[in-house]
């Protein structure tokens, strides 16, 4: 491979995942990844250019394994794979708490979320859906207090977030609490309608 056949084996791929051809994209994938495991390059410049591609591609393939083969804990291993070049890509995060929680692996999901959570550069947004996400997962193993907690965070970021009062509403409902349920759905709704 040369440079620019790399360039456009690159460009032919994002092509294809801006299709939604996540088949043709790996394909694309498989052959960048290749060639970046070979000497072919110094060593410092195939590192950073893995760096690079590897949140797109990493996506890509995990989209893949997903959506159209089902195989969760193949999605699994190709993030983890991606963030070791981009430790802190949300968007490989997020991914990667989706693909846990499909194979089942919620304690590990929890820890990524907790990642997100505690990661300084992460923005508001991305805080509130690791909060919530992470309140979700508390609700559904009746960890009501902690759930609260982190839902009560989320609220702090962001007052009145209609997912969060919609979180706070399910994990009162899912504890047997009716207490202001009808108050936050009131609130969520109106919100909803601004």
């Amino acid at each position: 491979f040369s440079v620019f056949q790399l360039l456009g084996i690159a460009h032919l791929q994002r092509g294809a995942e801006s299709r939604g051809d996540f088949s043709k994209a790996v394909e694309y994938f498989e052959k960048i990844r290749e060639f970046l495991k070979t000497d072919a390059w110094p060593q410092e410049q195939r590192r950073q250019m893995a760096a690079e591609m590897y949140g797109m591609y990493a996506c890509a393939l995990a989209y893949k394994s997903l959506l159209e083969e089902r195989d969760a804990q193949k999605a699994v291993s190709i993030l983890r794979e991606g963030l070791e070049n981009r430790p802190d890509d949300i968007q490989l995060l997020f991914l990667l708490t989706k693909a846990l929680k499909e194979a089942k692996k919620h304690d590990e999901a929890q820890e990524v979320l907790q990642q997100i959570i505690e990661s300084k550069d992460v923005e508001m947004q991305a805080s509130l859906m690791a909060l919530n996400s992470l309140a979700e997962i508390r609700i559904k193993q009746k960890d009501f207090i902690q759930a609260r907690d982190l839902l009560a965070r989320a609220n702090g970021l962001k007052a009145d977030h209609i997912p969060t009062l919609l979180n706070f509403m399910y994990g009162d409902l899912e504890e047997g609490k009716y207490r202001g349920e009808q108050v936050l759905f009131r609130k969520a709704v109106e919100r909803g309608q601004e």
